[in-house]
């Protein structure tokens, strides 16, 4: 099977294989011509938007999507401008682009939905498969396709930031919030979606009260008896 994006460098977040046999892919696929005088940044400024590419066993590239065809600049909270401007990453020709939503992990939910997390943005995002439309979000800045947060998160106002490792089962969704920025410990954090009604239901955390502070990286998997750390 295939181990390496195409046009854009291969990026380590994600191999996932489907069950067609085909494989996703993430990548961080460079685009110019950006005005970001809004956040501070230059006006024609280079970006890098994240991308996922489905491949076939042979390598065929059979599907993509892009977040800078759905996902706003409005979407990257202030908080983290001044570290992606002051943090370029060079292209794969050296130039400097802005890594504006960060891509950092894809996870299926059933043939027609990817649910995608953005560690730039503070979101996740549910992801039609037919059309690439944006049909869900949690966290984040508020639009009309959020859910509804729900429940006894004592955090609710503010659910997750510089998530990473969104995995979803059934219909419960599991994000490691970092808490990044926000002078807040991290936790494994659990949300129960109902998509027809349009909420996020809280239904519980994890934390270890040694770690204080979680820049980025962490993950989350809950054994089948037991789980590390503090819970409710």
């Amino acid at each position: 099977p295939p181990t390496s994006t195409s046009g854009a460098p291969t990026d380590g977040h994600e191999y996932t294989r489907l069950e067609n046999g085909n494989v996703l892919i993430d990548t961080y696929r460079p685009r110019t011509g950006v005005d970001l005088t809004s956040v501070g940044g230059p006006r024609d400024a280079g970006v890098l938007d994240g991308e996922i590419q489905e491949f076939t066993p042979s390598g065929k590239v059979v599907w993509t999507w892009n977040s800078g065809d759905h996902v706003p600049l409005e979407d990257t909270p202030p908080r983290w401008w001044k570290r992606i401007l002051g943090n370029p990453h060079p292209d794969a020709d050296g130039n400097e682009r802005y890594d504006i939503f960060h891509l950092n992990s894809i996870e299926p939910r059933g043939p027609g939905m990817l649910v995608v997390s953005s560690r730039h943005t503070d979101k996740v995002f549910g992801i039609s498969r037919k059309t690439g439309g944006i049909l869900w979000n949690f966290g984040g800045r508020p639009d009309p396709r959020s859910l509804k947060v729900e429940g006894t998160d004592p955090l609710a106002d503010y659910p997750i930031a510089g998530n990473h490792d969104t995995r979803i089962a059934g219909n419960l969704l599991s994000v490691h919030d970092s808490g990044t920025n926000l002078g807040r410990s991290p936790r494994a954090l659990r949300y129960r979606i109902d998509l027809k009604a349009g909420t996020a239901t809280y239904a519980g955390q994890f934390t270890d009260p040694a770690i204080r502070r979680s820049h980025c990286c962490g993950g989350f998997t809950r054994c089948a008896r037991s789980a590390t750390g503090s819970g409710q």
